[in-house]
Formats: C-alpha cells, structure tokens, sequence
C-alpha cells in the first residue's frame, strides 16, 4: 500500500491524522491539492489509476513481448502528436497472447500535455504495477490507456468498477437549476458526441442569470453512434447519484469521458515559462543609503520579528488547513462509499420502477405548483407525466433511513400489484445525506383520501362497507400475498386514497416495514416509534420495556380504528338513556366508545343510519362495528388476520358477535392512555 492509499483508508486519532497532515502538507504539497480520488502520484506530478481484472493467469513470453510492442507504438504515438490508437498485437486465438491496446488524448487537454502523458502511459504499460493480469485501464488527467487480451474495440464499457469520479468538493448554491441544466446540456452533447465523426462534443448551458455550465462528452473513436450513447447515459445516470451538487466534476471510463464546470474550458494554450524577477533598481546617485549603525541594527530585529512572525503565522495556516483537509477527506471519503453502495444496490435490483431526477419531478409537477396535501413524511404535489398520465409526486422530506434502506424498500414495494394498492410508477433518488432528493410518483387518485369522506358523511353505508372490505384485501395481500411481505404501520384514513369509482387504494409507503417471509416481529424502540396516535397498536406502547414488537396484527388494530371511526363519523353522539356518549377520533374523545356498543348494540346502529337510511342498513353498520372491535383487542394473538377479516365481512350479520368485553375494553382503555401521553 503507498502512502497516499494509507493515509485515505486508515483510520487513526485525531492528532496522528493532524501529525501526518503537516507532514503532508510540508513534503507532499502537490498532492493536497489535488482530488483523493485520485490514485497514486508520480514524481513528476502525473496521476494513474490503474484498474485492472481478478484474474490471476500467467503472462507468457509472447504475451510479455507483445506488450512492449504497445509500449513501442504509444511512444512512436506521442512523438507522432497523434491523438488516437487502436491496434491490435499478436495473432487472434493465440492462446490469449494477443494485445489489443487503446489510447486517446481527453479532448480538455493540447497535444503536447497530451503525448507527454502518453510518454508517460509508456513506461506503466510493461511494468508490474498489475502484477500476471492480462487487462489494465490507466487513467491520467490528459489521457487514457487500455490493454486486454480479448478485443473490446466497438463496444462501450460501463463496468463500475472502471470508473473514475472526480468532482469538485464545492456544492453550488441552487442544485435544482444546475442540475436542470445539466440535463439539457447533457442531453444535447450526447446527441452531438454521438453524431460526430470523432465521438466529442462541447456545449454551455445558462443555469442562472450570472452563472453557464459548461460541458465536454468523449467517446473513444471506435464505438458505434449506439455505443458512444449507451456509454454517455451511463456516465449521467451516475452523476446523479455522486455528484449531483457539485459545481463541476469529471467521470471517466474506459469508453468515455464526461466533464462539467461553472468556468469555460478548452484545449489550452502551451503555458510560457514565467520570467524571473527583475533585481531592484540601484539606488540613485546621491540618495542615502542608510542612516548610520543604529539604523542598521533596528532594521535587522524588525526583519527577524518578521520572520519569526511569519514563520508562526505558516505553522498555523498549515496546522488549519490540515485540520480542514483531514474533516473534508473523511466526508469525502464517507460520502463515496455511500454512493458506491447505493450503485451497486441499483445495479441488483432489475425490475424496480423507472427512476426520474429532481429536474424531472419539478418539470411534471410546474415547479410544485399544485399541492394535493401533507403528511408526517412529506409533501404531495400533482403532477403529469410527458404521455398526459396525471401522477401525485411525494417528496419526502429528511428521512432517518438512509440511502440504502431507501431503495430496497422501494425495489420490494414495486414488486406489488393489487386493486386495493396504490401502484408506484417511479422514485427520484440525487446525492446522499441530508442534502439528497427523495420523491415517489404514484398513480392519482382524483377522489382524495377516505379522510373527507370519513368527516363529512357523503357516502351511503353500502359504499362504507364496499371500502373497508376493499382495504381488508389490499392489507391481506401486503400482509400474505405478495413477495416482499409488507407491515404498512401507518394505516389511517389519510393513507386511503379513492380512484374514480370509489375503489379504495392504499397509500403512503414511506413508513412501510419489510418484514421476513415467516410472520416474524420487528422490534421497534420507543424513539422510533412511527404512526399515527390513536392509531398505533398499544404493544408499540409498552413502556415498561422500553420496546414494542410490529407484526401484520398492527396493521389489523389501526384497520380497526379507522373501520370505527368509518361507523363513529356519521353521528358524533350516541344516546344511550342515560346522556350523550361522544364517539369518533375525529371528536377529540381519548376512547373508542366499546362500552356504549356492549350497552346498547343495537340502539348505536339504529342511531348512527338515521330515520331515512335504507331497510338493512343497520345491519351493515353492526357488521362493521363487530369486525372493528375485534380488531382493537389488546392482545395482538387475539386479532384476526387480515384474512380472516375479509372472511367476517363477507358473511352474514347472525354470523358475527362481539369480542369478550374485557378485551375490548382494555384495548379502549390502552388506546386512550397512549393518546392521552
């Protein structure tokens, strides 16, 4: 391991690391001030990154010679000023001997930067720094090499692992606009890049009224308009992922480069060499030279208190940019770990939803122009799609999940498809930490949430109890029916949203729990505890522990709530012949009216369907209410599964009766302290 790999992977205190970074910052100056992405230095300030394959079989000697002949042309290329090579050394199926070698100057750099790198790429080329590895890629800020002993020529390598992030480490202050801009600059250069004759493209894009991107897509000459393209999205997709707020940044691979900055950029000038320091100018004749002895010495302690002073004032400069350095190193270097996570776990999951950018979101939804609501999680705007599709786009706000958890959950969620299921059409995920942008664009929903309906009584009860059966479904498919095998934990007339027909959808997955395919618990601490009051299942609550376990009959007790506030909100008061009893969540009560319902069961239904309601009906309301207070029972092993809940809802009043009332008046009574604290 070399010095600068050591001091980026190790993991030393504090004053060690501020020890090695005056170290550094007084021996290896060159290299503080460039990227530590950046692989290994070389004394005359170069930079390789060598990536170079697993594979472990020998060189031979004609392998070996046929490297010295790549060697040989990428010098004869550099004294040449030529720009491009791709040549082929040794016979095909020559047992693997064969070298088939690639070079090209990055276009930001003149020729002579250029075949000095190449001159360089020489010597790495027939060393060992790959060991008996049969393929190497180089890369160097003005050019890039390639061997391998397969051909490659013609096609575009995206492999991951070959692929060199250098941003800057400054953030710009509207990420939105830059990356807005970035979408269309790059859009146009792919396009040109892959149109030209030498795969290469420059373009400039107004991001603010003071501020124009610039940016540079390259291919290698030899892949295909088709290929230039696929390997130029690749390098897009990715700086979304590392880069997304970084004022400039360069993405190079084995088949193509992509750059961007906030300043203009082309090949450059060769640099003169800067001229000496004119000597001060004799003193004229006759001007005094000085003013005797004690002026001399008073001058000489003034320039030695200078020097002393600016030697003290250097020390702790250093001492402060080492310490500035060490902080940013260690994020820099947490931050591309994170990223690179998050890739690979993008690269595993095939089948999830289509993925937008934040540009994306705000174009479809106007800027967010139009919001439909807010929950504790985030925002809901509406928004369409570029084929007239109208999509509801959720940003989420600063989530305590982190970058991975997030797509593993929405990969899972993709997976299902229901009725009763609001179905994800696609998620936004730029840049990582407290600063990335997460959204999901679900289908719309024009008829809002079971909320408006639930508070103002505009729905007849055979539509009330077609919802709630269509919700038990949707419930015992995440709970059973589907793959990943999904505890909503936030299940709440807020999180069911109507189509156009009144079908019931469930929504709001940004507090969903995965959970393993046998119906195992989730242990969730008090701390962590999401959901919504008066609906959390009373075992989250146990305070005595200090930890409540989640399973799929946490969801059955919050079905259960919300099946009671369904009946409860269309009559707010219930006299039971003694006075009023007050029902519903919506009525501000700490309880769930159970002990009414055992009181007088029949008197509530009557009741709460009124004078006018249709002959029947009653009995929908106390199919309802049965089904409701089993669902609250205390115990989690006293509830019925989801499944078993379509089955009572789909049989015949006389079928059903009520719980034992002990435990539904304990789950009341739970339910009231947890609301109540």
């Amino acid at each position: 391991m070399d010095a600068a790999a050591f001091l980026y992977s190790s993991r030393l205190p504090i004053p060690i690391w501020l020890a090695i970074s005056v170290l550094v910052a007084f021996l290896l100056p060159v290299v503080l001030t460039q990227d530590p992405n950046l692989c290994a230095t070389k004394a005359n300030g170069r930079y390789a990154c060598p990536s170079c394959s697993t594979s472990t079989s020998s060189r031979g000697a004609a392998f070996e010679a046929n490297l010295l002949r790549l060697r040989d042309s990428l010098r004869d290329m550099a004294a040449a000023n030529a720009s491009f090579l791709n040549a082929t050394f040794g016979a095909g199926g020559d047992g693997g001997d064969t070298v088939y070698g690639l070079a090209t100057c990055l276009a930001d750099v003149e020729m002579p930067s250029c075949a000095a790198c190449l001159a360089g790429a020489a010597a790495e080329v027939a060393g060992t720094r790959c060991g008996s590895r049969r393929d190497m890629v180089l890369w160097y800020p003005q050019c890039l090499v390639r061997y391998d002993n397969t051909s490659f020529f013609g096609a575009a390598d995206t492999s991951a692992d070959r692929r060199l992030s250098v941003p800057n480490p400054n953030n710009f202050s509207d990420p939105a606009a830059l990356g807005e801009a970035r979408e269309r600059l790059g859009g146009r250069m792919l396009a040109a890049a892959a149109g030209s004759p030498v795969r290469l493209a420059f373009g400039d894009e107004r991001v603010t009224a003071n501020t124009t991107l610039h940016g540079l897509a390259q291919c290698t000459v030899d892949l295909t308009a088709e290929e230039c393209t696929r390997c130029l999205a690749t390098h897009m997709v990715w700086l979304g992922v590392c880069c997304a707020d970084m004022d400039g940044v360069r993405l190079i691979g084995p088949s193509c480069y992509l750059r961007y900055e906030l300043f203009a950029f082309e090949p450059a000038t060769t640099p003169s060499m800067a001229p000496l320091a004119e000597p001060p100018p004799p003193s004229a004749p006759g001007a005094p030279s000085g003013t005797g002895t004690g002026s001399s010495s008073s001058s000489k302690k003034k320039t030695r208190s200078y020097v002393l002073a600016g030697a003290l004032g250097g020390v702790l400069v250093l001492l402060l940019g080492a310490c500035l350095i060490t902080t940013w190193w260690y994020k820099k270097k947490k931050g591309s770990s994170g990223r690179k996570r998050m890739e690979s776990l993008l690269q595993q999951h095939q089948q999830y939803p289509r993925r937008y950018s934040y540009a994306q979101l705000k174009r479809m939804t106007g800027s967010f122009a139009h919001k439909l609501g807010q929950g504790g999680n985030g925002e809901v705007y509406k928004g369409s799609l570029p084929d007239g599709r109208e999509v509801a786009v959720k940003m989420l706000k600063e989530a305590k999940v982190d970058g991975e958890e997030f797509i593993n959950e929405v990969a899972s969620i993709s997976r299902t498809s229901h009725v009763n299921v609001v179905t994800l059409l696609g998620f936004c995920l730029e840049g990582s930490g407290p600063r990335s942008k997460r959204g999901l664009v679900y289908e719309y929903m024009p008829n809002g949430s079971l909320e408006r309906y639930t508070a103002g009584g505009d729905l007849g009860w055979e539509q009330l109890l077609g919802i709630a059966v269509g919700i038990a479904r949707g419930l015992e498919y995440l709970h059973r029916g589907c793959n990943a095998h999904i505890v909503h934990f936030d299940i709440k007339p807020h999180n069911i949203l109507l189509d156009a027909e009144l079908r019931p959808k469930i929504s709001d997955f940004g507090l969903a729990k995965l959970r393993p395919q046998r119906d195992s618990t989730i242990p969730v601490s008090i701390a962590g505890a999401r959901g919504t009051v008066g609906y959390i299942a009373p075992e989250v609550f146990a305070r005595q522990v200090g930890l409540g376990a989640v399973t799929s009959k946490s969801d059955v007790y919050s079905y259960g709530m919300m099946v009671l506030e369904m009946v409860g909100a269309r009559r707010t008061t219930v006299n039971n012949g003694v006075g009023s009893v007050t029902t519903g969540a919506s009525s501000g009560s700490s309880s769930y009216f159970p002990e009414c319902l055992y009181q007088d069961l029949d008197g509530f239904c009557a009741s709460a369907c009124g004078p006018d309601e249709k002959v029947g009906t009653a009995e929908v309301v106390r199919k309802m209410v049965i089904v409701g207070v089993w669902c609250i029972r205390m115990s989690p092993s006293d509830r019925p599964s989801m499944s078993r809940v379509v089955e009572m809802l789909e049989k015949t009043t006389p079928e059903l009766e009520l719980p034992p009332e002990a435990g539904a008046a304990e789950a009341a009574g739970s339910t009231g302290a947890a609301a109540s604290s």
